[in-house]
């Protein structure tokens, strides 16, 4: 059936008359922003059960891979029928609602309180509202394939809408003037794949390549050079669609928050990217850049080129995957490699980062324990700091970078110069994202690598993929006329380690040595101020540049009591991992380097 509420014939078939093309929606959806001081919104949703079904469900996950239950932030769930009679509704677990419908279309109401800021999260007060909508629009799950329309009501007038999706403005229709939109989308996937951003926001776009660029801020204008992020954003774009002799999109949404606070984080979509930076940050652009072109390669790598065990969806639980070593890690590698070819970072730059990577990881003891695979399907458990500690777990996103380098240099090996990495993803592009298939985790990445260099890379694959053998450095940096020495360096040393799981707040996690256990740090203990200031994003580098027997002031918060403490620095030895340039690099070496930097094959042949 396609009957309507009474209540909602006028906006939809207000849009209906702007954008007539569009298919008619079968789920339609209204936002009011009701209760700015409480972050507090209403949410209407209304469909015909015949198409839908009768239950009604908000996903546990969404943006991060860790359950969350968005549900916790529900009240007062009611269903009613289209005649507005109250439909009896049983809920059936956490996060599902079943209704018992009567002809017609059902119509469920509710509040969602909003108040997680950042990339991964949904909040809206006073300032602004920003959406990620699995975390605040329940769905059918007989009926995720129905076309949508979201309303937002109740929008302050001098509020504007930042979204990938189609959208219409419509007149107030509310006694306090405010105003309201209309998006449209073919289903659910694509709209919680979409986040949206309203307030007073200011915009910077582009036009480039035939693309057009937008670039929304939601920031202190004194804290950002809008033109000089647009231009960083400019040799990103225009590097990366080079580099995939590729661009498959009209538009692209890049959308930022740079808060006088902790921040720290990208979060990638098809045809967008949310990144909150602290503002302090900005000062040196080179984290805007490098987690702006982190997340922008996103729209290839993990969005398109998509691993099977990731599809479909399932909203209700984990989703396991042994592939994000490539679909997460492999995107830094190409993301610095593209920073490289823009002019944004120099070739000795990329060296120092390549090294720092391999210092982390080998200071981690679970290295030889835990492979890449592993630490993939066990993203799940990241949220607990017990999982986190260097003798338990690796990260996926750091040996993932590095098994990106080395399969680069491999490929670039057995192919005698004629293929490198960037060819393995034109052909992933074309045979998995143009097709519309996903690829089987790490069997596909290794047959895509063996179509090109002609041999058996099962090796490589079984060992440093799956495996936990020792990443072989020496082996194929030399290949580039590179060689890897291991150093021992003082640095200072807090006697504790904290950490962030993905947000805010920084928790001390572990408190190892006597400088920390007399100032009376404890687990638990959240960092608010190093020195009056708010920590860096990574507190251990923080810490190691600055000398042993430094005394530095910490502000801690346990419980909601605060309380400053005075830490005198030890110091430790650490190993370090550096890259050197040869003294002995042959010529053939020398030119791998310079077509690897460059991400060029040697033997002009781009894969067909």
């Amino acid at each position: 059936m396609r009957s309507r509420l009474a209540h909602c014939l006028a906006s939809l078939f207000l849009f209906v008359a702007v954008a007539p093309a569009q298919t008619e929606s079968k789920l339609d959806y209204t936002i009011t922003l009701a209760d700015a001081a409480h972050h507090r919104v209403h949410v209407t949703m209304s469909y015909d059960p015949e198409s839908g079904g009768n239950q009604v469900q908000l996903p546990v996950w969404n943006a991060l891979y860790q359950v969350r239950d968005f549900a916790k932030n529900v009240i007062a769930v009611k269903a009613s029928s289209q005649s507005g009679e109250q439909l009896p509704l049983t809920q059936i677990d956490k996060t599902t609602w079943e209704f018992r419908p009567k002809p017609g279309w059902a119509r469920i109401e509710y509040d969602v309180v909003l108040d997680e800021g950042g990339p991964f999260g949904a909040q809206f007060n006073a300032h602004h509202a920003f959406f990620n909508f699995a975390e605040v629009l329940m769905y059918p799950p007989a009926g995720r394939e129905l076309p949508i329309a979201v309303r937002f009501d109740q929008i302050p007038p001098s509020w504007k809408l930042a979204t990938p999706l189609p959208s219409v403005s419509l007149p107030a229709s509310t006694s306090n003037g405010g105003s309201g939109y209309v998006l449209r989308v073919n289903n659910y996937d694509r709209l919680v794949d979409s986040p949206c951003e309203l307030g007073e926001f200011a915009e910077s776009d582009f036009e480039q390549g035939g693309a057009k660029y937008r670039v929304v801020i939601d920031a202190d204008a004194r804290d950002y050079d809008a033109p000089k992020l647009v231009e960083s954003l400019k040799k990103i774009t225009a590097a990366e669609t080079a580099w995939m002799d590729d661009r498959p999109f009209e538009t692209y949404l890049f959308i930022y928050h740079f808060p006088h606070g902790p921040a720290g984080g990208g979060m990638e979509h098809a045809y967008s990217t949310a990144i909150d930076l602290s503002a302090s940050e900005l000062k040196d652009l080179k984290n805007f850049q490098s987690v702006s072109a982190h997340e922008f390669f996103h729209l290839w790598n993990v969005k398109r080129i998509r691993p099977q065990s990731l599809e479909p969806i399932d909203y209700s639980r984990e989703n396991y995957t042994r592939a994000l070593w490539f679909s997460e890690g492999v995107t830094t590698t190409v993301g610095d490699l593209a920073l490289v070819n823009a002019g944004l970072m120099k070739p000795e730059e990329y060296f120092n980062k390549i090294s720092a990577a391999i210092t982390t990881l080998q200071s981690r003891t679970a290295h030889v324990t835990q492979s890449a695979e592993e630490s993939s399907l066990n993203t799940w458990l990241d949220k607990y700091p017990a999982y986190r500690s260097p003798e338990r777990s690796i990260n996926y996103y750091n040996k993932g970078e590095l098994l990106g380098v080395l399969l680069d240099l491999k490929i670039r090996q057995d192919s005698h110069g004629r293929y490198s990495i960037r060819d393995l993803f034109h052909n992933m592009n074309r045979d998995y994202a143009k097709q519309g298939k996903f690829f089987q985790d790490s069997d596909s990445v290794r047959a895509a690598a063996e179509s090109l260099t002609g041999s058996d890379l099962r090796g490589f694959f079984d060992q440093y993929v799956a495996g936990t053998q020792e990443l072989p450095y020496n082996e194929l940096f030399a290949t580039v006329g590179l060689t890897l020495a291991q150093e021992n360096r003082m640095i200072a040393d807090p006697g504790f380690r904290a950490a962030r799981n993905f947000t805010p707040p920084l928790i001390v996690e572990e408190v190892y040595g006597d400088q920390a256990r007399n100032a009376g740090l404890r687990p638990g203990d959240e960092i608010v101020a190093v020195d009056g200031q708010l920590p860096a994003r990574s507190l251990e580098q923080q810490f190691a540049n600055s000398k042993p027997g430094t005394k530095v002031r910490l502000t801690v918060q346990l419980r909601g009591a605060r309380k400053d403490v005075e830490l005198k620095l030890g110091e430790q030895s650490l190993p370090a991992y550096v890259l050197h340039e040869s003294a002995q690099a042959t010529a053939e070496q020398l030119a791998r380097r310079k077509a690897w930097i460059n991400s060029e094959d040697q033997v002009p042949s781009r894969a067909q």
